[in-house]
């Protein structure tokens, strides 16, 4: 399983990978260079591995929508 979350704009990508022990690897690429930064991170739930690449790709997280009754 592989994700990936591209920022163009800021020249970033920031991609999931599960990893053999079932936990699932974050890790920032710089796309003109296309090398990897010096960003890793192993998380037990796909949830909080998501939640990062998001925030290093420089990427919204999803909106909450509140309704008033």
């Amino acid at each position: 399983m592989k994700m990936t979350f591209r920022n163009e704009q800021d020249g970033v990508e920031s991609r999931i990978q599960q990893i053999g022990n079932g936990k699932y690897s974050v890790t920032l690429w710089d796309l003109d260079s296309g090398e990897c930064l010096p960003h890793a991170r192993h998380y037990r739930e796909l949830n909080a591995a998501i939640d990062t690449a998001k925030l290093w790709a420089n990427i919204s997280p999803s909106p909450t929508i509140t309704l008033e009754v």
